[in-house]
């Protein structure tokens, strides 16, 4: 019976913390390629939501103040979650991975 050796726990978590910093350093050199089209991305992420929210506050305070019983600091609360939501869980349609596949 061969025993084989055993990986000591620190190395194998340092080795794990350099290769996803390292991952994170290419990732983050690659993005700034593209720093006009991730501008207008975050604009977009961010403008809709801000939209949605003056509108819908307008129309509460200019109906006495809620919208169907949803006050406009509601509304607030609500939004900032969605923008919240919506940016953990951005998925892109095929033709943004399709190059992943070839």
């Amino acid at each position: 019976m061969s025993a084989q050796p055993q990986l000591a726990q620190a190395p194998r978590v340092r080795s794990i913390v350099d290769f996803y910093l390292t991952t994170m350093r290419t990732a983050i050199s690659s993005q700034f390629q593209y720093r006009v089209a991730q501008y207008f991305y975050m604009l977009g992420m961010v403008a809709e939501p801000v939209i949605y929210l003056v509108v819908w506050s307008t129309i509460a305070r200019s109906h006495g103040g809620s919208v169907g019983g949803i006050t406009p600091s509601e509304f607030a609360a609500y939004y900032i979650v969605w923008t919240l939501v919506r940016n953990i869980n951005v998925v892109f349609g095929a033709p943004f991975w399709e190059w992943r596949i070839r």
